[in-house]
């Protein structure tokens, strides 16, 4: 973290937000607030353990990043969401998973013969649909490599990139006096 850094505790986890500063005008002045989270260890050999526990972080600091700011912990300016996970390609993560059937209620037929990486792909594309994430980007490399593959388009790099422009373009759009309201906590 940063001198700047604001960490927020909501409910179980930890937010932190950090601040990037821009002069305008002669006077400095908050420009963007972000929070990405990063996975980056995700491997094998157990891919089922590993993926119950990395979307049951992703859903709670989801969960927890809405109740801050329900609650004003940012200011009126929802801060921007992020987070960006690297998945092993592996045996184990490539394969078709089976759905158990003893759940309670049926499983999403969209599971059926879905592998780890599939699983993830499905989940972080329902997080950003759903408003959690702003994007999302979730690579997947084998052990040992620099080349990574991304599942979905809609979770590449480019389009985590262009969100953040976006993003970035909507803050330097704002009128002085809009901004200042909107981040006063």
């Amino acid at each position: 973290m940063g001198p700047h850094s604001e960490v927020h505790r909501s409910y179980p986890r930890q937010i932190t937000i950090q601040p990037q500063t821009a002069r305008q005008d002669g006077r400095r002045q908050l420009a963007c607030r972000a929070a990405i989270y990063y996975r980056l260890r995700q491997r094998g050999p157990s891919f089922g353990n590993n993926f119950n526990n990395r979307t049951e972080e992703a859903l709670g600091l989801a969960a927890d990043s809405q109740m801050a700011v329900e609650r004003g912990l940012f200011g009126r300016l929802k801060p921007w969401f992020g987070f960006v996970m690297l998945v092993e390609r592996a045996k184990g993560s490539l394969g078709a998973v089976r759905v158990p059937s003893n759940m309670p209620f049926p499983a999403d037929t969209i599971f059926n013969g879905a592998s780890y990486i599939d699983r993830y792909r499905i989940f972080f594309e329902r997080m950003v649909a759903e408003g959690n994430y702003d994007a999302v980007a979730l690579l997947t490399a084998e052990a040992e490599s620099a080349e990574y593959v991304e599942p979905s388009a809609s979770l590449s790099l480019a389009n985590l990139e262009a969100a953040i422009r976006a993003r970035i373009a909507y803050i330097k759009a704002l009128p002085d006096d809009v901004f200042d309201e909107l981040t006063t906590t």
